[in-house]
């Protein structure tokens, strides 16, 4: 398989044995950006669902390039099962794949707001994590939170999904909910048709 693109001269090939990573991953970085080749879905990417007692409202978007999705202007039928519409917010997250790495996910007047996941349910090996604000991956993703009412501090839950995708979700909102709503949304990702 290597042999087929060493032959016709379109293999790269990185001398690592210096062990600092900082100047390989810039001089890979620097090669490819100038091949001015193009992301087909994002990376890393992260989602914070305003859902339960989060707002869009509550979220600094100034400080971030947040990009607020309201679920049902981009699905088909805002009604449908939980599994149709991550589909099709998956796709929608993949158009967006050059602008956006980061986005606010306002799921009102969809069914995901009901935290029923349906008939869909799969036993699997997910990771999450709940931390206070201000602390780890929340922290990390730059997710700044306006003053909300009544002064409280707000946690989150943090769940990776197999598609290189971390969702938020306040922490009132079910652990098991959380879980499946990312192991659904790898599993219909367009990727995987």
């Amino acid at each position: 398989f290597l042999e087929y693109f060493s032959s016709s001269d379109r293999l790269l090939s990185i001398d690592v044995s210096s062990g600092a990573e900082e100047p390989i991953w810039d001089k890979t970085h620097e090669f490819f950006t100038g091949l001015q080749l193009k992301a087909w879905r994002p990376v890393n990417s992260m989602l914070v669902f305003a859902m339960g007692g989060l707002q869009v409202g509550d979220l600094d978007l100034t400080a971030t390039e947040m990009q607020v999705i309201s679920l049902k202007d981009v699905v088909t039928e805002p009604t449908a099962s939980v599994e149709d519409l991550l589909e099709d917010l998956s796709k929608h997250i993949d158009s967006l794949a050059a602008s956006s790495h980061y986005f606010v996910i306002d799921p009102s007047e969809t069914s995901i707001i009901n935290k029923n996941m349906g008939s869909f349910h799969r036993r699997s090996l997910v990771f999450s994590d709940v931390r206070e604000k201000g602390e780890g991956c929340v922290n990390k993703f730059s997710v700044r939170l306006n003053t909300l009412a009544g002064g409280s501090k707000p946690y989150f839950k943090a769940v990776c999904s197999s598609e290189d995708e971390t969702l938020i979700f306040p922490s009132e909102i079910p652990d098991d909910f959380c879980q499946q709503l990312a192991l659904c949304m790898a599993l219909k990702h367009p990727s995987k048709k």
